[in-house]
Formats: structure tokens, C-alpha cells, sequence
């Protein structure tokens, strides 16, 4: 609530939009009041949480409309629960939905190594089909 803290931060930052758990900074209107304090706010935008906020995923056109100069950074993973794996989740449409060229943090839990490979792999298998026009 108080926006001073940022004051004399001397490091770069960037706000979150939240998930349906969270009573604010979930929609494009939330980061417009952030703006007014933050003009030159960078956002991360975790996919994840747009999904459960916007099944049908409109909200997150709304986002790159409204902020894609902003986004410096998009969080990545599936859900059923939490932050699932998407080689599990199936959820190709949330990989898919990623339309800038900025830093993709991948947020799955994972529980292996042999996990994070498979997630990796599972991640560049649908981005190659996507980019190749199937």
C-alpha cells in the first residue's frame, strides 16, 4: 500500500501480477494505478497467474495491448494446483501464449533433474511446432 518504500531504491525492480488468491495487481487496470506512481514500472507477467485469474486467456491479450513495452519478463509453467509441470499439465496453449522476446523464467515444481530435463524438452517440442506452423 505504501509506495514510498521504492523511493530511494537503487536497484532495478518490477511488479507481478498476481493470482486469483490475491485481491489485487491481477489485471491490466491494477497496473495502470501502479503507473501513476511507477512511470517507468517493468512488469512480470506470470502466465500461470493470468490463466487463473482468465481461463479463456483474453486477459492475457489485454496485458501485451495495453503493456508490452513494459514487460521485461514472463513466468512460465502449467496449472492444475500450483505452478505444475506443463510435460504433465499438457497445457500448450500457456506456452503458446508467450508473444514477447523477453527473459522466460520457468516456474514448474519440479522434483528431479530427470523432471527438468523432461520439462525443458517438453517446453522447446511445442515452441518448435508452434514456430514451424503446426
Amino acid at each position: 500500500e505504501d509506495f514510498s518504500v521504492f523511493n530511494d531504491v537503487k536497484f532495478s525492480y518490477g511488479f507481478e501480477n498476481m493470482d486469483y488468491k490475491k485481491k489485487n495487481y491481477k489485471i491490466p487496470k491494477d497496473f495502470h494505478y501502479l503507473n501513476n506512481f511507477f512511470p517507468n514500472m517493468r512488469i512480470i507477467l506470470d502466465i500461470n497467474h493470468v490463466y487463473t485469474n482468465d481461463n479463456s486467456m483474453e486477459l492475457i491479450k489485454e496485458f501485451y495491448n495495453e503493456f508490452s513495452s513494459s514487460i521485461s519478463e514472463i513466468h512460465l509453467s502449467g496449472f492444475l494446483k500450483k505452478h505444475d509441470p506443463l510435460f504433465i499439465t499438457k497445457q500448450d496453449f500457456l506456452i503458446k501464449s508467450i508473444m514477447l522476446d523477453v527473459l522466460v523464467i520457468i516456474e514448474s515444481k519440479l522434483p528431479n533433474l530427470d523432471s527438468v530435463k523432461d520439462e525443458l524438452k517438453y517446453i522447446k517440442s511445442v515452441i518448435s511446432l508452434a514456430t514451424n506452423g503446426q
